[in-house]
């Protein structure tokens, strides 16, 4: 079920006009970059990149550093609760303003490891399908529910 929802917006962002998405490079921070540790790293990091316009992104570096401030932290937890089904309270971010330690917290909160690690695998996996991949595996599964 999360991979047929997560499929279909995948799709519909494919019909979508999509605005000109302009990514700067990584500023010079006071921490080096550092590579993701795991799926739930990955989507922290595709929706900072989207919402900050920073190219690159450590799993150290810290949102409002890279340009982050109380509006787009709440749009960042709009992305959460839509992408990542996890809802948390702006303190969520104000104290774990890192993606390290916002995937931590995602990972932590309330005994959603297994669901969070899930659905981000599931992300990863899609976002690293062509579109002609993900409109062939939906047209697979219409095809599979009809047979049913």
């Amino acid at each position: 079920r999360d991979l047929d929802i997560l499929l279909r917006q995948r799709q519909k962002q494919q019909k979508a006009p999509q605005p000109a998405f302009v990514a700067h490079p990584r500023p010079d921070l006071a921490v080096e970059y550092a590579a993701p540790r795991n799926n739930v790293d990955r989507v922290v990091i595709n929706i900072w990149r989207e919402l900050l316009g920073v190219e690159q992104i450590g799993i150290n570096d810290d949102f409002f550093e890279l340009g982050g401030h109380s509006l787009l932290a709440t749009q960042l937890l709009v992305r959460l609760k839509e992408d990542m089904k996890v809802e948390l309270p702006l303190r969520g971010i104000l104290e774990n303003s890192t993606v390290a330690k916002l995937s931590d917290k995602l990972l932590d909160d309330g005994g959603q490891r297994e669901r969070v690690e899930k659905i981000a695998g599931v992300m990863v996996k899609i976002g690293n399908m062509s579109d002609d991949d993900v409109n062939t595996v939906l047209q697979h599964q219409r095809a599979t529910a009809g047979e049913r």
